[in-house]
């Protein structure tokens, strides 16, 4: 009986053990992305701003250079300055895996950054 339990603590321990080795998953950034929006586009909405391309819940989808998606997210409501613009920050969690980024609002063709810049942060401007 004592050769049958030490067995079978052997193979629970042996079990454990792996000869695969894990899988390493990539690494990944927060990409902040910040859209100004022009005066004569943006609507005042409760408690902040909000314009027909670009309001709380707008998708933002983040692609490598290859098209393939590595971050998606939503916009939040806007912020609105005091020159009458509308400003709003998003962040979204991406696979750092190229040396390219693509960044679509709302469903728009992806505009293009280096991998540097969308790890420094991305800013556009509509309506200027």
């Amino acid at each position: 009986m004592r050769k049958l339990w030490l067995a079978a603590l052997a193979a629970a321990f042996l079990a454990g053990c792996s000869t695969e080795p894990e899988v390493e998953q990539p690494a990944k950034f927060d990409l902040t992305f910040v859209a100004q929006a022009a005066p004569r586009y943006v609507e005042r909405v409760e408690g902040g701003c909000a314009t027909t391309r670009i309001h709380e819940g707008t998708q933002v989808v983040i692609t490598d250079a290859a098209g393939l998606t590595v971050g998606a997210g939503f916009m939040p409501k806007g912020t609105l300055q005091q020159d009458g613009s509308c400003t709003f920050k998003s962040v979204t969690e991406v696979t750092d895996s190229s040396d390219f980024y693509g960044l679509a609002v709302n469903g728009e063709d992806p505009v293009m950054f280096p991998s540097q810049k969308a790890h420094d942060g991305i800013s556009l401007a509509y309506g200027y």
